[in-house]
C-alpha cells in the first residue's frame, strides 16, 4: 500500500500510509476468516451428508435385508424338509433294488410269506419298474438339493451385502467422530478470529458469512477513502515541491 514518498510526507500523509497497510492486512486476515468459514460450512454439510446415509442404512436398507434374509431361511427350512424327504425315499428305493433284496424278489411269488415283515405277498415289483422308481427319486432329491444349495447362495449374497453397509455404517460414524473434532478446531479458531476484528459470530454459518461480508465492504471503504487521501496528500506535495523549486530559482536569481 505505502510507497517511497517523493517528498517528505507530512504527518497525516505518513499516517495514511501506515494505516492503509494496516487495513490491507486486516483485509486479507479477514478474508481468510471468510474462507475458513466457507470450510467449517462444508464440513457441515460433510457431516450432514454422512449422517443421512447413515439414517438411509439403519431405516431402509438393514431392515430390508434382515427381511429378505428372514424370508430365504423361512424357504430354506421347507427346503431342507423336502430335501430331507427326498433322500428318505431315494434311499428306500436305493434299498429296494439292492442285491440282497433283488436275490429275494426272484424267490418270492404271489402268496408267499415276507421273510423280513412276515406278511404275505400281494405284488412282486418288476425289475424295470423298481429302477425307473429309483431315478425318478434321484431327480426329486437332485431338484431339492439344487434348491437348497440356490437358496444358500442367495443368503450368502445377503449376508455380504449386510456385512457391506455395516462396515460403511461403522466407517461414516468414524469419520464423523473426526469431523466433529475438525469442527470444533475450526469454530473456536473463527470465534476467535471474530472476537479480534469484532465481527458478530453465530451459529449460523449463514449469518456469519453475512457479518464478515459486510465487514469485507466496509474495510473496502476505508482503504478508497485512504487511497483517496493519500492521492490528494501526494497531489499536494508535489506542488508544494514545485513552488520550493521556483523559490529556490528566484533566490538563486537575485543572487
Amino acid at each position: 500500500f505505502c510507497h517511497e514518498p517523493t517528498y517528505m510526507c507530512t504527518s497525516i500523509l505518513m499516517k495514511a500510509y501506515l494505516t492503509g497497510d494496516e487495513k490491507i492486512r486486516e483485509k486479507n486476515a479477514v478474508v481468510q476468516l471468510d474462507r475458513d468459514v466457507q470450510t467449517l460450512e462444508g464440513i457441515y454439510n460433510q457431516v450432514a451428508d454422512k449422517l443421512t446415509r447413515i439414517k438411509t442404512i439403519e431405516q431402509e436398507e438393514l431392515p430390508k435385508l434382515n427381511n429378505e434374509k428372514k424370508q430365504k431361511e423361512s424357504e430354506k427350512k421347507q427346503a431342507d424338509g423336502i430335501l430331507e424327504k427326498a433322500d428318505l425315499k431315494k434311499q428306500v428305493w436305493a434299498d429296494t433294488i439292492n442285491d440282497w433284496a433283488k436275490a429275494m424278489r426272484q424267490k418270492l411269488k404271489v402268496g408267499d410269506t415276507c421273510p423280513v415283515c412276515r406278511q404275505q405277498v400281494t405284488h412282486v415289483e418288476v425289475e424295470s419298474q423298481l429302477d425307473q422308481n429309483y431315478q425318478k427319486a434321484v431327480k426329486e432329491y437332485d431338484t431339492a438339493k439344487k434348491a437348497v444349495d440356490n437358496l444358500m447362495g442367495e443368503m450368502a449374497q445377503i449376508d455380504a451385502k449386510i456385512t457391506t453397509i455395516t462396515t460403511e455404517q461403522t466407517d461414516k460414524q468414524g469419520e464423523i467422530k473426526k469431523l466433529e473434532k475438525d469442527i470444533v478446531n475450526l469454530q473456536n479458531h473463527c470465534k476467535s478470529q471474530c472476537e479480534k476484528y469484532k465481527i458478530t459470530y453465530s451459529d449460523d454459518i449463514a449469518t456469519t458469512k453475512k457479518h464478515i461480508q459486510e465487514y469485507i465492504t466496509q474495510v473496502d471503504a476505508e482503504i478508497r477513502e485512504l487511497k483517496k487521501t493519500i492521492e490528494d496528500g501526494e497531489e499536494i506535495e508535489k506542488q508544494l515541491r514545485n513552488s520550493d523549486k521556483k523559490r529556490t530559482e528566484l533566490q538563486d536569481d537575485k543572487e
